[in-house]
Formats: C-alpha cells, sequence, structure tokens
C-alpha cells in the first residue's frame, strides 16, 4: 500500500470517528521525513507550569491520527517525539497537520485557519526582514558606500518591523473573545517582563475585554 493511499484511509477514517463523536476532534496528518517512522506523535497542553500529554499515536507510513473529546477549544503543541513541532488549536472537527522539513501546516476547522493565516504572514515578513538584514553587504559590494547602505537598511527594517507590529496588534484585537487572542499574544512577547513592554502592547491587555484578560497567561503578564 503506497503512502497516499495509506494516507487516504486514515482521512476517511477520521472524518466517521469525528462525525460519530459530537464534540470529538481528529488530529491527522503526514511527516515526510521518513526517519519519523515508528516514532511516536504527541499532542501536548501547557496549564500553569505543567506540560500534561493529552494524546499520542505511532507514525506508520508516513502517517499519524488520533482523536479525543473537547469542551472548550485550547491551544496545544504537536511534538515528534520530544521536538515542539507546532501550536494549534483543540477544538471539535478535523485537524490537519503536515509536518514538512523543519515547518508544519495547520488546516481544517475555523481556528486553525485562522492561525495557519497569522503564522505564514509572520513568517513572511520575518523572511524579508532577515533578507534585508543581509543586504547591507550585497550594496556595499555594488558601489553604495558602507554608510549610506546601513542607513538604507536601519530605514527599511524600521519601516518592517513597524508593519508587522500593526499587524500583530490588530490580528489580536480581531481575535479578543477567542483562543487564538492570546496565543498570538504569547508568541509575540512570552519572554519579555510586563514592565519592559512597549506602550503598544500595554494598551492591547488594557483594553481588551474581561475574557481575554482572564486567560492564564495574559492575567500572569498583567501580575508580573
Amino acid at each position: 500500500m503506497n503512502i497516499f493511499r495509506f494516507c487516504y484511509l486514515f482521512l476517511i477514517s477520521s472524518v466517521l470517528l469525528t462525525a460519530c463523536s459530537g464534540d470529538g476532534y481528529t488530529v491527522s496528518g503526514t511527516v515526510s521525513d521518513n526517519f519519523y517512522n515508528g516514532d511516536t506523535v504527541y499532542v501536548k497542553r501547557q496549564s500553569g507550569d505543567s506540560i500534561s500529554t493529552v494524546g499520542s499515536c505511532r507514525i506508520e507510513a508516513g502517517c499519524f491520527r488520533m482523536s479525543g473529546a473537547v469542551d472548550t477549544a485550547y491551544l496545544a503543541v504537536l511534538y515528534l517525539g520530544n521536538t515542539p513541532v507546532v501550536p494549534f488549536v483543540v477544538e471539535p472537527g478535523n485537524i490537519t497537520i503536515n509536518v514538512e522539513g523543519d515547518g508544519a501546516k495547520v488546516s481544517g476547522t475555523l481556528l486553525n485557519d485562522e492561525l495557519n493565516l497569522f503564522m505564514a504572514k509572520k513568517d513572511s515578513f520575518e523572511v524579508v526582514i532577515n533578507d534585508i538584514l543581509g543586504s547591507e553587504a550585497r550594496m556595499i559590494m555594488d558601489g553604495i558606500s558602507a554608510d549610506e547602505a546601513r542607513e538604507r537598511v536601519e530605514r527599511r527594517f524600521i519601516s518592517l518591523t513597524t508593519e508587522l507590529e500593526i499587524y500583530v496588534d490588530s490580528y489580536i484585537r480581531r481575535h479578543y473573545n477567542d483562543i487564538i487572542g492570546p496565543c498570538v499574544l504569547k508568541m509575540y512577547c512570552a519572554d519579555v517582563p510586563y514592565s519592559m513592554l512597549n506602550e503598544r502592547v500595554k494598551r492591547i491587555i488594557e483594553e481588551a475585554p474581561e475574557q481575554f484578560r482572564n486567560d492564564r497567561f495574559v492575567k500572569g503578564m498583567l501580575n508580573r
């Protein structure tokens, strides 16, 4: 049985199981690297300072699938063995995660489609920013003075990082009332003390509705 037929049967069984489970979820997908065949995929959830495993399964012929029940959507992380791969939202429905190289794409449910769009947009910004940071030497080789090259890089860098911050700001506000808002805030400033956050991020938190501010992570930021 080739990998495409195997994964197709996985998908069909996922749909049937979820259809019979009410508020159940199914996480299924592929891992392109054959090195991981026979290894275990884990879904892990952080609660406070502890991390618990909410699901696991073996990778067979490059495919995996696991199912469970969920009452309220929550953020989890897919692990390959001990390695975290990608965050995603556990919510009712069929969630697809395709792992390829160093990246992964999550799709199939409303919140995960939204989160995937954000991750893709953020990654595209970061690719351009990294390219700009490496362009100073190329400009000098093309005959531009070192001072002019540095000024161009700094000007473009500030413009793009400001644009990215505005995008993140508006995205979080658009998702004040679901799990994605706190998730994106956590990605953006998880390791930054609240006292060091810029005024823009502080306003995001302070102007948010109660539901957002009561999230465990956001509440922890406010109590720092």
